[in-house]
């Protein structure tokens, strides 16, 4: 996949997928700047409905540990600077400052070897902040 740095003015989109355990941007992020982030859709944990904000069960909790971001909601939105970076929140919209500069990775948040029960996709906009 071919690398694309977001210039100001650049709108860019991409799919998510539940299933898989990273989904590749293609978009590098440079450390400093600012990027708004929105994510439409719908995806499943093997029957249970989600967006991009996630969801919680109470008969989960004791799972919650596990989790890629365990603060976070099952199947909520993430993100990552490279692809073995540290996860955090993304959801439905956020204003986002990069801490370093690379390569954007999202993902559903789950646990590492269940992501094959899970489909479905949102789709991801990012554009660069003046």
């Amino acid at each position: 996949m071919e690398k694309v740095l977001i210039e100001r003015g650049d709108h860019y989109s991409f799919d998510v997928s539940a299933s898989k355990y990273v989904n590749n941007s293609g978009i590098i992020l440079e450390k400093g700047k600012e990027y708004k982030i929105t994510a439409e859709g719908i995806w499943y944990d093997w029957y249970i409905k989600s967006g991009p904000k996630g969801y919680d069960r109470f008969w989960m909790k004791p799972f919650n540990m596990f989790k890629r971001l365990p603060e976070a909601k099952w199947l909520s939105l993430l993100g990552a600077i490279d692809e073995k970076g540290k996860p955090f929140l993304l959801g439905k919209e956020m204003i986002f400052k990069a801490s370093s500069t690379g390569e954007f990775f999202c993902f559903a948040n789950d646990i590492r070897g269940f992501y094959a029960n899970n489909s479905g996709q949102v789709r991801v906009k990012i554009s660069l902040l003046d």
